[in-house]
């Protein structure tokens, strides 16, 4: 017979935060699970970057139980229980997808999101504004394009990426303003504008900011630590070396499309 797993996996939760269970995972509640939350989601993005199944495998499992030690702690406050939330979530998909489950056309990916904006919204009520249930948690660079791209429904949007890229320029040029006048709280704003504008930016292209960032990210992490491999072989220290020789180091590095 083969072994739910699942229901294993909430008897251990129940057991874990029984009397006698672990110190630990009795101290917990919502707020204090997180932080350990957000971390599980990282390390799960950073298994798909590395292409691994079975670390992402493992990841997916961490955050599995992520979403049941807060079952578990919604079960013994009598809110509701870990049935109630596959219950939800799949009676919601079956709601969304009426283009699969039900009589309704999508012809494409547009369509889809049509009919799931659609049906949300009859869900939730008609909105004051259109940017009402953004959560307030999402990552600041996912937060903006996902602002943008709200906006841009109704017709708040540049015709091409040229009107986007237009801004960034002036609010480049504010900026430089603002860090010539010493005024560096202007600058904070300023910065901020630019930096939602260059998410703008990406968004007429067609592709995630954050993504983009992760990307440079990476790639100055792996060409610094060329350089520092190359400074360790020298038997020099950093401190002998000039910056224009540690650029020179790095345009070699660069130049090898390390």
């Amino acid at each position: 017979m083969t072994q739910n797993w699942l229901l294993e996996l909430e008897k251990i939760m129940q057991t874990l935060r029984a009397p006698k269970g672990c110190p630990w995972d009795l101290e917990q509640n919502h707020d204090s699970l997180k932080k350990y939350l957000i971390e599980e989601c990282s390390e799960v993005l950073d298994a798909i970057d590395n292409n691994d199944p079975e670390e992402l495998k493992d990841e997916l499992g961490d955050l599995l139980m992520n979403i049941y030690f807060h079952a578990q702690i919604a079960a013994e406050n009598k809110q509701f229980t870990i049935s109630d939330v596959a219950q939800n979530i799949s009676e919601k998909m079956i709601r969304r997808h009426p283009h699969v489950f039900a009589n309704e056309n999508a012809a494409n990916s547009d369509d889809v999101d049509r009919i799931w904006q659609e049906v949300k919204e009859k869900e939730k009520g008609k909105k004051d504004s259109i940017l009402d249930g953004i959560p307030k948690n999402l990552p600041n660079l996912r937060k903006s394009q996902t602002i943008q791209k709200r906006v841009s429904k109704v017709g708040f949007d540049w015709q091409d990426w040229k009107g986007s890229f237009d801004k960034i320029t002036e609010e480049l040029q504010e900026l430089k303003e603002e860090i010539e006048r010493n005024d560096m709280e202007k600058a904070k704003e300023e910065f901020g504008d630019l930096m939602f504008s260059m998410a703008n930016l990406a968004r007429s292209l067609k592709f995630e900011a954050d993504e983009a960032l992760q990307f440079a990210n990476n790639k100055f992490e792996k060409r610094f630590r060329s350089v520092e491999k190359t400074v360790k072989n020298s038997n020099r220290d950093w401190n002998d070396y000039s910056l224009d020789e540690l650029d020179q180091i790095w345009d070699k590095i660069k130049a090898e499309n390390v």
